[in-house]
């Protein structure tokens, strides 16, 4: 179901996922509205040693319900030390959940002030204390985490205003949203005082607190801020210094101008997600910033972290979702945003590549986990929805929604719709209506399809020629097994045919589940492609003879259409194709098809794919070579060996480097341990050396390198280094008391991707035993990550479980069956018939 305000949109789906929608899952709707917060100003101090925030937020609000009896705040885990309204105390009740504060009938309009004074101890969502040399504390509030840090009306239909005060030691500097007003010295404390001007919902609000370098620049009168530790101002420099083109180019292609003031990047340690969209102050994971070994790799990361989430500036912050079943109003449009910001300043190849990552993304979790409708509001926890359907799959939409509009109109919808819902909020049919608006077009159906429904197009592909009346036939149907009525998509598909005469291109609107389609031509087709320029999100399933397999290698000017071929080329394991995949391993010119090649080449595993993987090492492109190390691992040999131990001292940026640490550990080389332990504490871009370490010693298999995996999951490694280690650890333990027992220590730890890691581990082990802790970890104010994945490792075990008693029942039945036919062989005994008693 969603929560659009409209009856023909109002059933979303009628069968839903049950891997998806767990148990106990009811319908959410943005909660009732009893006033109109217009504005909060937060003043906070901190006890670094004790992990503790004094907080007083003063919250200026308009009640738009009558008769008021109380004013009720989220507030989690607070303890509340006086509650005032317009200066006087007020009583409240307080449950650690809700702040309710008693009001006497207080009618519709009535403005007051609601002054609260409060502390945080050692809290576990909202603001997190980070401690290495020194200490940073910084906020994350997204999807409803802000009530763990300030009292609030929690929720993204809410926007209003916001100051923040913070009080920090003097060398430390406090960042905020919105615009600097002042910096004063407090005795031994500095004050920083910053105001945002426009209204943004309560889960945009942000502080981060650090011994912070300042790096300034600027884009047409607006302030552009990176902020991250002393000592690395130039790898800041390298991984955001874009910023200013990016804010040029969606300045220019929405046509509404960067709406605010200042827009500052602030790297933080050990950050919860990749980065986070704080209005005008967006928060970024440090782990992306690059020194000048990385300058050619590391850029790939940054660039794309920064683009999704100044995107997110228009999408999200300035107009925001009204609901979370409508996130994809705000996460596909950034993912969507930041892949086209890459085909303007990298080109169409590029762009393409990311477009082919989102769909492969996708398509993975609807396989290997569940089916869901972009737009649903069956979720457990918020961040159940922010998986791949929201951000992969919704960009995915956008960009058939572009093609289906065409550019000019594309972009007129986009422009008409922000600055019509600029500072709103806004739900899906808001989108349509815009649509509509703009270009008179009905998309209803298209958002039925494919936003209101889950799945996609599952595509078969068959053709035959025939010489003789020169006739292509082709049968095109849809595969997806039927649920409904409308399981069966519609939409235009192009087909182009190429012929010694030259190329013909069709297109058929295909909307049942099967057609026939037939084309007079002139000779025999030298490549079809369907869907050439890949506008339609979709599986498809095309044999094609090797010749014309080979053909498209060499004339698809699209390089997903060649990624295609290679794909399929390396399904066959002839000559020919090997040949071909092999010859074209050096002459293809885009990065990403070479990479293609080599994974394909080491799927065939013959003398002739290693040859042709030894002539790639010569490929210039990390990216490429770094897949190319990657299939040379397969190959076990010791020249391979030696291969790798010289690959492994590369300085030619850091991903050959870790690839070859990694192959090290599938070899299986008694040499292998040794250097993977020589690199365990090997610093670099991304943690990258070190992760290609972890999944060595994982490949590696025995227990000493169980052993060093033990030792990196504790707390003097890096966050990305331990979480890689458990989750190896988790798929190498099964069975083994010792790994359990760690693997529960380590779910107490505050580190929140560290539990993630751990309760994923957990599932991965398949023991009964660790049901319990898993239990616990979904219970409390936990992160809504951790729970789901808690719950889905529980359900992981339990399905084991119950196939392994399923299994044995049947054994046992079989075996009943036979000693029963032996004591009677008139008696039969079948499985609709049971046993007799």
């Amino acid at each position: 179901m969603s929560c659009i305000s409209n009856t023909k949109y109002s059933m979303i789906n009628n069968l839903s996922d049950p891997r998806f929608v767990l148990p106990g899952t009811k319908p959410n709707y943005a909660p009732d509205k009893e006033f109109k917060t217009e504005h909060i100003k937060m003043s906070f101090s901190f006890d670094f040693n004790k992990n503790t925030l004094f907080g007083s937020s003063e919250t200026s609000l308009r009640a738009i319900k009558d008769s008021l009896s109380f004013l009720k705040f989220d507030a989690v885990d607070m303890k509340i030390y006086s509650v005032k309204i317009n200066g006087k105390k007020s009583k409240y009740n307080y449950d650690g959940n809700i702040l309710k504060i008693n009001v006497s009938k207080m009618k519709v309009g009535t403005h007051c002030i609601v002054k609260i004074d409060y502390k945080l101890v050692d809290p576990k969502l909202g603001v997190f204390f980070i401690k290495r040399k020194d200490i940073q504390v910084w906020t994350h509030s997204e999807a409803e985490e802000a009530r763990h840090w300030y009292p609030c009306y929690d929720s993204p239909n809410e926007k209003c205003t916001t100051e923040m005060i913070l009080t920090v030691p003097k060398d430390y500097t406090g960042v905020s949203n919105g615009k600097l007003i002042e910096i004063r010295d407090s005795g031994k404390n500095k004050i920083f005082h910053w105001k945002m001007n426009y209204p943004h919902s309560t889960y945009l609000v942000s502080f981060a607190i650090g011994k912070f370098s300042l790096v300034k620049d600027s884009w047409n009168g607006v302030s552009v801020e990176y902020y991250c530790e002393k000592g690395r101002e130039d790898d800041i420099k390298r991984a955001f210094g874009k910023t200013p083109k990016m804010l040029e180019f969606f300045s220019k292609k929405i046509g509404v101008k960067y709406p605010y003031e200042k827009y500052a990047q602030v790297a933080v340690w050990d950050f919860v997600y990749g980065g986070m969209e704080h209005t005008t102050c967006t928060t970024q994971m440090d782990c992306v910033l690059f020194d000048k070994r990385g300058e050619k790799e590391g850029p790939y990361l940054s660039e794309s972290l920064a683009a999704h989430e100044l995107a997110h500036q228009w999408f999200g912050d300035l107009v925001t979702c009204k609901h979370w079943s409508h996130a994809w109003l705000n996460e596909s449009f950034a993912t969507y945003f930041d892949a086209l910001f890459a085909e303007h300043d990298l080109g169409y190849e590029e762009f393409n590549y990311e477009m082919y990552r989102n769909l492969a993304s996708y398509l993975d979790e609807d396989t290997q986990k569940y089916r869901r409708s972009i737009v649903t509001n069956l979720f457990k926890h918020p961040s159940d929805i922010f998986d791949r359907h929201l951000y992969q799959k919704g960009s995915w939409i956008l960009h058939m929604l572009r093609w289906e509009l065409g550019d000019e109109l594309w972009w007129k919808v986009i422009n008409h719709y922000v600055k019509k819902f600029s500072h709103k909020s806004v739900e899906t049919l808001d989108l349509i209506n815009c649509i509509e608006e703009v270009t008179g077009k009905n998309m209803r159906k298209f958002f039925d399809q494919w936003i209101f429904k889950a799945g996609h197009p599952d595509i078969r592909v068959i053709f035959s020629f025939d010489e003789k009346k020169k006739l292509l036939s082709m049968r095109i149907s849809q595969e997806q097994r039927p649920n409904d009525e409308t399981s069966f998509f519609s939409f235009p598909l192009e087909i182009e045919v190429v012929t010694k005469s030259g190329k013909k291109l069709y297109t058929e609107n295909i909307e049942v589940k099967q057609h026939l389609f037939k084309y007079k031509l002139s000779s025999a087709p030298l490549m079809i492609r369907v869907d050439p320029e890949w506008k339609i999100l979709k599986k498809m399933d095309f044999p094609r003879s090797v010749d014309m397999l080979i053909y498209q290698l060499k004339n698809d000017k699209n390089p997903l259409g060649r990624v295609d071929v290679v794909n399929e080329l390396g399904k066959n394991s002839s000559i020919k194709a090997q040949e071909a995949l092999s010859s074209h391993l050096l002459k293809e010119k885009f990065w990403a098809v070479q990479a293609h090649i080599a994974r394909n080449l080491a799927l065939i595993r013959s003398d002739y794919a290693y040859n042709a993987l030894l002539k790639g090492l010569s490929i210039k492109n990390t990216f490429a070579k770094r897949t190319v190390i990657e299939a040379l691992g397969e190959f076990k040999n010791k020249k391979t060996l030696e291969i790798l131990k010289r690959e492994v001292t590369s300085k030619d940026g850091y991903l050959v480097a870790s690839e070859s640490l990694r192959s090290l550990g599938k070899l299986r080389y008694q040499e292998s341990l040794s250097l993977l332990k020589k690199y365990s504490n090997q610093q670099s871009w991304s943690d990258t050396i070190q992760l290609g370490v972890a999944d060595g010693l994982f490949f590696l298999n025995n227990e000493q390198s169980l052993s060093v995996l033990k030792t990196m999951t504790t707390r003097k490694y890096p966050q990305r280094i331990r979480m890689a280690a458990i989750r190896n650890i988790g798929k190498l333990g099964k069975c083994r008391k010792d790994i359990l027992e760690m693997l529960i220590k380590l779910s107490e730890d505050r580190d929140i991707l560290v539990q993630i890691s751990v309760a994923q581990s957990l599932g991965d082990m398949l023991d009964e035993r660790a049901v319990p802790i898993l239990e616990k970890m979904t219970k409390g104010h936990v992160d809504g990550r951790v729970k789901r994945i808690a719950e889905d490792s529980i359900r992981k075990i339990q399905t084991w479980t119950d196939d392994i008693e399923i299994s044995r029942l049947q054994k046992e039945n079989e075996e009943l069956k036979k000693q029963l036919g032996k004591k009677s062989p008139r008696l039969r005994v079948s499985d609709e018939q049971g046993i007799p008693d």
